[in-house]
């Protein structure tokens, strides 16, 4: 038990390292490639907020590659320091020596798993701000959006707070316009639009005929989650499978919510992966000196990889090539496999 804590408590300190290193670079980086934008529209006090509000979600998606270089220098360092070789000499069997890596993998992983879920105001912040301040666009919150349910077309302006403003254009079989609702305000419940100040207006006899209400009611299955939703990385597991869900039965595309879906799903599965590679690489290599930088060449390059493959993924889901679920567990399921077959092949399998 005691070998355990020291495995565990050395794995953590260099993971969490390397960690601190990724976001100490990435802030170093982010602050002279940004200053340029500083002035009386971006002052200071928004570029350190928009710096604050986007590590963490680097930081989680750079997570396995944190995890692999961190056992990666714990491994190496036990191999020179011979300890590796005196745990054997003690009877201690690879999987004993293997699980608090894999601990602290998986701890790392569920990590990366709460910051990309409750993490999301941050990234939708600092989203805003460099979409603003850096870019010049306008806000994402600020876009209308059309959406059509049979002979409508329905035009939705976010007001914030489950509110929109609408606009809805009915017509008949010949594409004529039969009826123009705008409301002021609008809110969607059960299948409903619930309307408030409400203008109407209708073709008659001798023109357009308007009508002006309170308050009005229309029953209709383009609810507000058919417009175009925020970027998945922006959205928690429960968004995702509400949004896969409603726009399925739109008929839309669901191929990239779903890969992101599971993507978020199995990145504890990555790290473990990374686990793996690490420990095969380095007890293959660390334990002689000359082989140290041998090692972690390696282990950077395996790191590359994941990214790169990952990246080649996405493409063939984009592409309909590969289905969602698929592109997400291959690459992980890839490296872990890769790392088991290295660690076996060490044991003598």
């Amino acid at each position: 038990m005691i070998a355990f804590r020291y495995l565990v408590h050395l794995f953590a300190i260099r993971t969490a390292f390397v960690g601190a290193a990724l976001l100490a670079l990435y802030v170093i980086g982010e602050v002279f490639d940004k200053l340029r934008y500083v002035g009386p529209a971006f002052p200071v006090n928004l570029l350190l907020e928009y710096i604050a509000t986007k590590a963490p979600s680097v930081l989680a998606a750079f997570m396995p590659l944190v995890v692999l270089l961190g056992l990666a220098f714990a491994w190496t360092e036990l191999a020179l320091h011979r300890e590796t070789v005196a745990f054997r000499a003690a009877g201690f069997p690879l999987r004993r020596m293997l699980a608090p890596s894999l601990v602290v993998a998986a701890a790392a992983g569920l990590i990366g798993f709460a910051i990309d879920e409750w993490g999301t105001p941050a990234a939708i912040r600092a989203d805003t701000l460099e979409r603003v301040y850096i870019k010049h666009m306008r806000p994402s919150a600020t876009n209308a959006e059309w959406i059509k349910d049979e002979r409508r077309l329905m035009r939705l302006v976010p007001l914030g707070g489950g509110r929109w403003q609408l606009v809805v254009l009915e017509y008949d079989d010949a594409h004529r316009w039969m009826r123009r609702i705008d409301a002021a305000v609008a809110s969607y419940r059960a299948g409903i639009w619930h309307m408030e100040d409400v203008r109407i207006l209708a073709p008659g006899p001798s023109g357009a005929t308007e009508t002006r209400l309170d308050r009005f009611e229309l029953a209709s299955q383009a609810s507000p989650q058919l417009t175009e939703p925020p970027p998945p990385r922006f959205m928690r597991l429960a968004e995702l499978r509400r949004y896969i869900r409603a726009l399925a039965r739109a008929g839309t595309d669901t191929a990239g919510y779903r890969y992101a879906f599971w993507q978020k799903l199995f990145r504890p599965l990555g790290c473990i992966a990374m686990a793996l590679v690490a420990a095969a690489l380095c007890l293959h290599l660390a334990p002689r000196a000359a082989s140290t930088a041998l090692a972690v060449f390696a282990v950077l390059l395996f790191g590359l990889g994941l990214l790169v493959l990952e990246q080649i993924a996405g493409f063939f889901v984009a592409g309909g090539r590969l289905a969602p679920f698929y592109g997400a567990i291959l690459p992980p399921w890839f490296f872990a496999s890769a790392g088991l077959a290295l660690l076996l092949q060490r044991e003598g399998y």
